[in-house]
């Protein structure tokens, strides 16, 4: 009995300091340092077309769980970010897929990739600023849990896509 009361409280410990966390704006920074980092290879400060393209290369052999060079539908929900935020690894499949054929193929996400990038870059120097970057992502994050597309989210939405924010 004892163990399991022990069991109980580390368990609670551990939740709370997770939570606390993940709710403050130093949170939100060390995420946004984290992914900006992580696509800023040449640690340059900016992140240009060969970057983001070698980022979102290395996602698609990640979910290309058989390397024939195709995402199936199927293969994009094995993934960590699918257990994570469905909603987000859905939407990231439907962008892709540009013909509809229910699988991503690698030329597909390159072209989508190409198009992200220079959505983007909205002062049209062919590198992304780090704000750049945050912002595009949250309004993908957005769009992606926004599920009737009419900007706002309401409970079900947010409920359901399991959202990280």
């Amino acid at each position: 009995m004892k163990n399991l009361n022990l069991l109980i409280v580390v368990t609670m410990a551990v939740s709370a300091s997770l939570v606390s966390g993940c709710s403050g704006k130093q949170r939100h920074g060390d995420v946004s340092n984290m992914m900006f980092n992580r696509y800023d290879t040449n640690q340059d400060g900016y992140v240009d077309k060969t970057e983001y393209q070698e980022v979102a290369t290395a996602r698609f052999e990640k979910a290309d769980k058989n390397d024939d060079g195709q995402v199936t539908l199927e293969e994009s929900q094995e993934g960590r970010l699918a257990n994570f935020a469905p909603s987000i690894a859905n939407a990231w499949f439907e962008e892709n897929d540009l013909n509809g054929d229910g699988i991503v193929e690698r030329d597909e996400m390159i072209k989508k990739t190409e198009e992200n990038f220079l959505e983007a870059d909205t002062n049209k120097d062919e590198k992304l600023t780090k704000q750049e970057l945050e912002a595009d992502r949250k309004n993908k994050r957005f769009d992606s849990i926004d599920a009737n597309g009419d900007d706002q989210l309401s409970r079900e939405e947010y409920h359901d896509s399991k959202s990280p924010f």
